[in-house]
């Protein structure tokens, strides 16, 4: 019964590793290979954009002219209300004229004076009697009075303020009994029919930019339903000592629509000369900071990370300034999805 049973565990050991093999044997391998992330990219070139220079300015006459008197004194008339037009010529203030006219008399007293002693030692130097030194002495003293008596006179008539054309009177600035001095503006003072213009403040980096003759439009909101077209007509040579920026003219084209001076108006002035950008649809740009953000260049079918400087920015799109070369091929579509060097499918290359 022994070796039976030891005759019969070969075979059960034989048993044993066929079941084994058959259920060791491979099985096809299922797992599929991740998929590569489809993306959308764009050939990019230079093209030729017209930057807006955008600020805001203030309205005025561009013959507006601030009318003071060349003496001081105090204010006897203000015969004008801030609006009111005028005509040429037309009395609009005058200083009392008690101490200048008092002024008058006095150099007229002293030109009559120097007169009759210029008119006596010419008598005695005749007569022989005076010298010709003390004739011609008294000869300067005259015109030395002259000219007093002449500059009297030229400030009394400079005590009043006359309109210098016909216009409108835009502020007031002085009320009777006012002491004022010389040079201190009494009224603002606008031509009517003259053209307006807007005059604006801009930094350097913005005024090397434009020239005389560049076009503009300029928006009030007072006329929220469409701009002034406008043009430049001045640009300073030199900076406000107080703001440290260059102001611009624009006068504005004819328009029927009323306007008054002290508006507030939004600027866009087009430069003749266009700047050149690489650009890229906004999406392509990941990350911006500031002018600073990079994007994805494709090398064959590998995405790889390149920082780009931005230069402008446009409606839809960014102009970059460098970081890119023409010819490269930019992701659009996807560009948030990838890591730098990732494998990509390309959907559409435009």
């Amino acid at each position: 019964m022994t070796s039976t049973s030891t005759s019969r565990l070969p075979l059960v050991a034989l048993s044993v590793l066929f079941l084994v093999a058959g259920c060791s044997t491979d099985e096809p391998d299922t797992q599929e290979e991740t998929p590569l992330t489809q993306v959308e990219v764009i050939a990019v070139g230079e093209e030729p954009a017209v930057v807006p220079v955008q600020t805001s300015g203030q309205l005025a006459s561009e013959t507006e002219a601030r009318l003071s008197f060349k003496i001081p004194g105090i204010v006897q008339r203000v015969l004008i209300d801030e609006g009111q037009q005028v005509r040429r010529g037309q009395l609009l203030a005058q200083l009392d004229p008690v101490e200048i006219q008092a002024q008058v008399r006095q150099a007229k007293s002293g030109l009559d004076k120097a007169t009759r002693d210029a008119e006596r030692a010419r008598n005695l130097y005749e007569d022989k009697v005076a010298t010709l030194a003390q004739v011609q002495d008294a000869e300067t003293a005259q015109e030395v009075a002259q000219a007093a008596f002449d500059a009297a006179t030229f400030n009394a008539r400079h005590a009043r303020i006359y309109a210098p054309t016909s216009g409108r009177v835009l502020q007031r600035f002085a009320e009777e009994g006012e002491l004022v001095n010389a040079g201190t503006p009494v009224l603002t003072f606008g031509e009517t029919g003259g053209a307006w213009a807007v005059r604006a403040g801009l930094s350097d980096r913005d005024v090397v930019r434009l020239q005389v003759g560049d076009s503009a439009r300029v928006h009030f909101d007072a006329y929220p339903g469409g701009p002034f077209s406008a043009r430049v007509t001045e640009i300073a040579g030199a900076p406000d000592p107080r703001t440290s920026t260059y102001e611009v003219e624009l006068r504005l084209s004819s328009d029927e629509r009323p306007l008054y001076s002290g508006f507030i108006g939004e600027v866009d002035i087009f430069p003749a000369t266009a700047e050149r950008y690489t650009m890229l649809p906004l999406e392509a740009v990941l990350e911006p900071d500031g002018r600073a953000g990079y994007v994805y260049v494709l090398n064959g079918t590998t995405a790889q990370r390149r920082d780009i400087v931005i230069g402008r920015l446009f409606d839809d799109r960014v102009g970059i300034s460098s970081g890119l070369t023409p010819g490269d091929r930019v992701v659009t579509q996807g560009a948030a999805f990838l890591d730098d060097g990732e494998r990509v499918s390309i959907r559409a290359d435009m």
